[in-house]
């Protein structure tokens, strides 16, 4: 000890803890250095300090006159955790679906100064798109100067989007605003012309919550009549669309005729659980689909050993059909985890009864009107919808002109003109009420056509279904003018 009482530390020690102490004050010095020089901004862009008229005398943030840009495309499945940020931040507009420039259309308004000027070039997905119902609320609110909508036209020759220009005031809403559908690049003028020559004004409490048509008043008064005078499809079928069989490997669970055939032989009762099945590309307008594929249903619960044939077919397959184990993490080569054996299909597919019933049939993208037919019996993927239960009669009218006239209207819009045929766009297709005398004669006529199909698919109907757009136009009380919507 010193004189002082105070214990003598070893010389050793001090010289360490002077060695640590001199290395934390040389971080701090170039933390205070960086900030000093500004590095932290190094490479970034601060607009306050670019733009500092956006503030008023005092600092306060008073807001850009003009905001106009082409923000980021980022699929949602990339934001990964930056999700709950933008929940938290952008409450008007955030979904867990949404692309990344839902939300910059709320931050390009929100920094954007009163009576300001918004312009943005965007995906047009977010007026029909399930993700996209937040932000058209929102907007519904908003001051819309005018929307184009260049529907599935190449604008970007690097990457294929379906874009819209979307103009916005930060002002009172108005209710009411410029459409202008645009079919064409290759403007006589320019743009500005051709929008100006070819807009209409819609008004925002006509736009539905489940999608906006930016139509002419003629198109939206025919809209309104059709949801007015029919029910709509979900709730006509109860709620019954299903969607075709996820397997998790075709490779081992669907086979061709001579595959199913030998395991037959093998064992008869490899029958019970061989289904025809298809693929989207086999839908056809009012056609029987003909099948060269089977599936092997294995479904939840099955009693793989009274199938030894298809037991033994499936075990080459073991390795890559076996469910990946509960809190795996390393690589692995077979299915993903789910509470199926390694011989099961992978989706439960609790409703599997209904494909054992007359139902309708359609793709989930349609290039054209392509409702198809099964007597029941037939499978089919993941790529295809059935409305199980269903008539001639409602398959007629899921065919007729008006139907394809409401999609068009409705669903989203994909390169060359195709539709995507999701389940709220189909679920909101109006069907007529159907008295006893027209659903007789559709009934009449749905079958004619299916037997005529049956025996030669190439056959021409095309008389018998205009006699059913007939029968349709009538039952929802069309005028001549409005069947010449519907006609085109």
């Amino acid at each position: 000890m010193d004189i002082f009482g105070t214990p003598i530390k070893d010389p050793k020690l001090v010289a360490v803890e002077k060695k640590r102490l001199d290395k934390l004050i040389e971080q701090i010095e170039t933390e205070i250095a960086d900030v000093e020089n500004n590095a932290l901004y190094r490479g970034s862009f601060e607009w306050r300090f670019e733009f500092p008229e956006v503030l008023d005398e005092v600092g306060n943030f008073v807001g850009f006159d003009v905001v106009i840009g082409n923000p980021p495309y980022i699929r949602q499945e990339e934001l990964g955790s930056a999700k709950a940020f933008l929940k938290k931040d952008f409450p008007n507009t955030f979904a867990g679906t949404a692309d990344l420039y839902v939300m910059f259309v709320e931050h390009g308004m929100r920094i954007l100064r009163p009576e300001g000027q918004f312009v943005y070039i965007i995906p047009n997905k977010w007026m029909r798109a399930g993700y996209g119902a937040s932000l058209r609320r929102w907007l519904k609110k908003l001051h819309i100067e005018s929307i184009a909508d260049f529907g599935d036209l190449p604008v970007f020759e690097e990457a294929t989007t379906y874009p819209c220009i979307i103009s916005l005031r930060n002002a009172p809403a108005t209710g009411r605003f410029w459409a202008m559908p645009v079919t064409t690049l290759d403007f006589a003028e320019s743009l500005a012309t051709y929008v100006k020559a070819h807009r209409f004004e819609v008004g925002t409490p006509s736009l539905q919550d489940d999608g906006w048509q930016l139509a002419n008043p003629a198109t939206q008064n025919l809209m309104a009549k059709l949801r007015a005078t029919g029910k709509p499809l979900g709730e006509y079928v109860d709620g019954k669309i299903f969607y075709g069989i996820k397997t998790g490997l075709n490779e081992a669970f669907v086979i061709d005729e001579g595959t199913r055939e030998r395991l037959i032989f093998e064992d008869p009762k490899s029958a019970e659980i061989i289904k025809p099945f298809l693929a989207g590309r086999d839908i056809k307008r009012y056609l029987t689909p003909e099948v060269s594929k089977y599936l092997i249903f294995t479904r939840r619960g099955i009693e793989i050993e009274r199938y030894p044939a298809v037991l033994g077919y499936l075990s080459q397959f073991k390795d890559r059909l076996t469910p990946k184990p509960k809190g795996w993490t390393g690589e692995w080569k077979g299915r993903k985890e789910g509470t199926y054996k390694w011989y099961e299909i992978q989706d439960a597919v609790d409703y599997h009864e209904e494909f054992e019933k007359p139902l309708v049939m359609y793709q989930e993208i349609c290039t054209y009107q392509s409702f198809g037919w099964s007597d029941g019996g037939i499978y089919c993927n993941n790529k295809i919808f059935i409305l199980p239960e269903a008539s001639p009669a409602f398959l007629a009218i899921l065919n007729a002109k008006t139907t394809w006239f409401f999609l068009n209207q409705t669903a989203s819009k994909l390169m060359g003109g195709a539709l995507a045929m999701q389940s709220p766009y189909v679920k909101a297709i109006p069907i007529p009420l159907i008295e006893n005398e027209a659903d007789h004669l559709l009934q009449i006529l749905g079958t004619q056509i299916l037997s005529l199909k049956s025996t030669d698919p190439t056959t021409d109907t095309s008389a018998l279904e205009a006699e059913i757009d007939q029968l349709v136009y009538a039952l929802y009380g069309l005028t001549e003018e409005e069947v010449a919507l519907v006609e085109g």
